[in-house]
């Protein structure tokens, strides 16, 4: 809607097109602006209606702009092709809840917790999950025709054309990086579930060893240490091997699935044991 008084504007309008789900072009006072998304939603271009590109844009993991060049006249940047609103450069808002690029976390705890990880965004796999709805994580369904690992930065329309793929190829993780990503699991699951028996311990290593096998791989899981703080142990009991060993199955079988979940249904059938 757009009302006037003379040559004054009191009212402006904005209108959307969506294409399966996906904002692919504004609207805004009869400015029309396509928007060019990735195959994770990241808006890397924005286009006027003559055909001139407007802006240009590269981003952190995490969602901070990492360079741009012109400017965006929408709000969408960051994963923007599912409806992220970036209402400043330090947050942007996701339906149920506020993300942080600048801190990589949600600004408030998840509704859905503990059955998702309170503050973890997209259970820290940014490049290939996403969180539209700012309660579940999903995988984005990230295209990688060629068989290795590969991101789209051309045109809707040209993704058959392999010159707009960008690939690298998967290889397994140096013993220093296994164990800085595992170190992050580690701090993130005794956030969650503190304490030393009972359900919170049988979970921490189970959702722990879970998400080391989704995210970190085969060749780093054996590296993860998850027992206790403050304890004479310095290794696993026999029932946290137990434990380990369930969230080891569950992460290798189900790379895309939560593991707060599997666990937490682990345990109620159970298949988690407790000490």
């Amino acid at each position: 809607l757009r009302l006037s008084r003379g040559a004054e504007l009191i009212m402006s309008w904005t209108s959307y097109t969506t294409v399966n789900g996906q904002i692919l072009h504004q609207d805004k006072d009869g400015v029309g602006t396509h928007l060019i998304p990735d195959t994770l939603g990241n808006i890397i271009a924005t286009i006027d209606e003559a055909g001139t590109v407007t802006s240009q844009t590269e981003y952190l993991p995490y969602g901070e702009v990492q360079s741009q060049t012109g400017t965006n006249p929408t709000p969408f940047g960051f994963v923007g092709a599912w409806g992220y609103y970036s209402d400043s450069e330090a947050t942007t808002y996701i339906r149920a809840r506020t993300y942080s690029p600048v801190m990589a976390a949600w600004v408030t705890s998840d509704p859905l917790w503990p059955e998702e990880s309170a503050y973890v965004y997209a259970e820290a796999r940014p490049t290939t999950d996403l969180d539209p709805g700012g309660r579940q994580p999903q995988h984005s369904g990230v295209v990688k025709p060629w068989g290795e690992d590969c991101s789209f930065c051309g045109p809707p329309g040209s993704e058959s054309d392999p010159a707009f793929w960008h690939c690298k190829r998967i290889r397994p993780l140096p013993k220093p990086d296994c164990l800085s990503c595992l170190k992050g699991i580690r701090r993130d699951t005794e956030d969650a579930y503190p304490g030393r028996n009972g359900f919170n311990n049988s979970m921490r290593h189970c959702v722990g060893t879970c998400i080391a096998a989704q995210r970190c791989g085969k060749n780093c899981t054996g590296l993860i240490i998850l027992h206790e703080i403050f304890t004479w142990f310095t290794t696993d009991s026999r029932v946290d091997r137990h434990n380990n060993d369930v969230g080891f199955g569950l992460g290798s079988g189900n790379r895309t699935k939560n593991c707060h979940r599997m666990c937490g249904q682990a345990w109620k059938g159970g298949g988690l044991k407790q000490w």
